[in-house]
């Protein structure tokens, strides 16, 4: 089903994203 794949797609990218700022906010 495209719709699942668009929105784990969606899931994985917002949580790299979370996952980057927190790094980012650690290190700065």
């Amino acid at each position: 089903m495209v719709l699942g794949k668009v929105s784990r797609l969606i899931v994985s990218a917002s949580f790299l994203a979370l996952l980057s700022s927190c790094n980012s906010l650690g290190i700065g």
